[in-house]
């Protein structure tokens, strides 16, 4: 098993070292010496493979929560979407996702109100909520 240890450094990104527990020290004074690897250090090749396989899963597990999707724009939309950014200070990134979110609740609403309408206007149900309402007001208290 591999202990991975990380710092971001900058423009260099993320910097790693790796220990591994199944490595043995072939002498006390081993882990002491300077200019000598680390006694724990494991072969960079095998460190790169584990990162590999650690960043395949991540990614997975980042495709999980976001979806990157790609649009064509016509001018006058990418145009607004410009204005969009300057006049909010997001992203066009968190624009679009803004964008469609609003959307989708207006989309929403407007099924509810279409549906609610067609309550409204449908006989059979108008009659139905008469009935109920003549059969519970004998159950009234006053």
């Amino acid at each position: 098993m591999y202990a991975l240890h990380a710092v971001w450094s900058g423009p260099l990104g993320p910097c790693v070292r790796a220990e591994d527990s199944n490595a043995n020290v072939k002498s006390r004074g081993q882990a002491y010496r300077s200019a000598r690897p680390h006694p724990f250090a494991p072969a960079a090749g095998s460190v790169r493979r584990a990162i590999w396989g650690m960043s395949r899963t991540c990614r997975g597990m980042y495709a999980a929560v976001m979806t990157q999707i790609v649009i064509r724009v016509d001018p006058e939309t990418g145009d607004a979407l410009s204005h969009l950014v300057e006049l909010t200070g997001k992203n066009r990134s968190q624009a679009a996702r803004d964008a469609i979110r609003a959307a989708e609740r207006q989309a929403v609403l407007e099924r509810v109100r279409r549906q609610a309408e067609a309550i409204r206007d449908d006989p059979a149900d108008r009659a139905e909520a008469a009935r109920v309402a003549r059969d519970m007001e004998v159950l009234r208290a006053w």
